[in-house]
């Protein structure tokens, strides 16, 4: 709902001039940016979190293969 009153009033400000277009234009290439920049810090996170997730889920299949092995004997 609010996404609609936002591109409505969006759409009715670029029509009122080409100048406000810009400027809206302008706002959406500078809040691109500013994700960008939150991605950059947010990789190293995700890739360590990757990391640990999959040491946890060897572990387990390893334990769970050991158990099998014994299991076995």
């Amino acid at each position: 709902m609010l996404a609609a009153a936002v591109s409505l009033h969006v759409a009715t400000s670029a029509r009122a001039s080409p100048v406000a277009a810009d400027r809206m234009s302008m706002f959406v290439l500078a809040h691109a940016g500013h994700w960008l920049a939150q991605l950059a810090y947010l990789a190293p996170l995700l890739l360590l979190v990757g990391m640990l997730a999959h040491g946890k889920w060897r572990a387990r299949r390893e334990a769970r293969a050991k158990s099998r092995k014994q299991d076995a004997e």
